[in-house]
């Protein structure tokens, strides 16, 4: 393994490697650079590069970052898309885009049946010509898609059945696509969808498909890992307060999950806000009958308080429960008094 780092191009041991030749034992070969020496890019540069692609006999991997804004991209890509012997590759995605626009990147993946690791981010390659270009990637097992506008239609995935890691960030797929490539890749134990604004009721959906993939990680959904972390390590006292507007109504339907729980504050969250919101925590607190402590104070709940406490009744060991700060008004509080006065166990009280 080689890796060139902020180096001079005229130095002496660059010269040494980039002559090239048979005699280069190296299988991997990483180039990063840095804004500052850019300047020093220039046709040379690209010839000896090409060289090494070419007479490297052990070449499997072939990596370039940093910012190059004039170095000959086109030219390096057409040596690599005959180097049979590649398996993973990555250009700078800012010039990733300028190969696709030349159909380069289509013939790379059609010509590199060997590939097992794969970086197309930021290429902005067509759909219709991912979709149907005759790629035989059967041993690709990394492939980073990210940050190319993908929207509700995305690439058929569906002839890479060895991949274990996707990432499909900075784009805007909808949570039923999603569902859609996870059911088809029974061998993905690592999917990065951040950046893809998916809701709260969205992340709440990839529950069940954790359950069914239990060796699959999905990075980009927050409230779904702190999910799993709960479940993990059980704890007797979670604190949900001040959760992402978008994000609680995840919390309202999954609570119901963590039956183990014996205090939960869910204060400064708007739950109030929205009726669906209130049924679904209502719905989940008759689930939680180990709970001891509630805290949902400055939680918008007004005139929805008495749908809420309904709930209560269930709760036959709550001896906390504080519901302060809410603005609901004296006929609210009098309609709920009858479903809390019914618990026996509570000790502290605050409706303030």
């Amino acid at each position: 393994k080689l890796i060139f780092s902020d180096m001079s191009f005229e130095s002496n041991i660059w010269k040494q490697f980039s002559q090239g030749g048979e005699q280069n034992l190296f299988s991997s070969f990483t180039l990063l650079i840095d804004e500052a020496t850019t300047g020093k890019t220039n046709g040379k540069l690209v010839d000896q590069i090409v060289k090494m692609i070419e007479t490297w006999k052990y070449l499997k991997s072939f990596s370039i970052s940093g910012n190059w804004p004039d170095l000959d991209f086109i030219t390096i890509a057409k040596a690599i898309k005959s180097k049979k012997t590649m398996t993973s590759i990555q250009f700078p995605y800012q010039n990733l885009e300028i190969i696709s626009r030349f159909k380069i990147t289509e013939e790379i993946l059609k010509k590199l049946n060997t590939l097992e690791e794969l970086n197309l981010r930021g290429s902005r390659m067509s759909i219709k010509s991912i979709n149907e270009g005759q790629y035989q990637l059967a041993n690709l097992t990394m492939l980073d898609f990210g940050d190319n506008n993908l929207t509700s239609e995305i690439p058929n995935f569906m002839k890479l059945n060895s991949l274990k890691i996707l990432s499909l960030q900075k784009n805007d797929i909808q949570a039923n696509d999603l569902h859609k490539i996870i059911e088809n890749f029974k061998s993905l134990t690592s999917l990065d969808i951040s950046g893809n604004n998916i809701s709260g009721s969205d992340e709440f959906s990839f529950i069940g498909v954790c359950d069914k993939n239990p060796n699959l990680r999905i990075q980009g959904l927050s409230e779904l890992t702190l999910y799993q972390q709960f479940l993990k390590q059980e704890p007797i006292s979670i604190n949900l307060s001040h959760r992402p507007k978008e994000k609680i109504s995840f919390w309202t339907k999954a609570l119901r999950q963590l039956e183990f729980l014996q205090e939960i504050d869910l204060s400064n969250n708007p739950i109030g806000s929205n009726e669906m919101l209130v049924t679904e925590l209502a719905q989940s607190l008759q689930y939680l009958r180990s709970l001891k402590k509630i805290n949902i104070r400055e939680s918008c709940l007004g005139i929805e308080l008495p749908n809420l406490s309904k709930s209560f009744v269930n709760l036959s060991s709550l001896t906390a429960l504080d519901i302060s700060g809410n603005g609901s008004q004296y006929s609210a509080i009098s309609d709920s008094w009858f479903y809390i006065a019914r618990l026996v166990n509570l000790t502290s009280l605050n409706i303030s």
